[in-house]
């Protein structure tokens, strides 16, 4: 086999795909996974989530109790 010239945008599967690299398929851009959710959540869901992050971060930040 030829080695494959760089100037073609052929992606070697050992190379880990970046979404600048293929602008014409946004559908592997990656997306926040809140980015979808926020766009249907009411207020309620909203906050509820917002509540549930900071319990998690202190929960995280926390000293462990032994």
């Amino acid at each position: 086999m030829s080695h494959v010239p760089p100037t073609q945008s052929i992606p070697k599967p050992e190379e880990p795909k970046e979404p600048q690299q293929s602008p014409q398929q946004p559908q592997f851009q990656q997306v926040p996974p809140n980015y979808y959710q926020f766009q249907y959540k009411s207020k309620r869901d909203q906050e509820f989530e917002e509540g549930l992050n900071r319990l998690r971060k202190e929960y995280a930040t926390a000293p462990i109790e032994r």
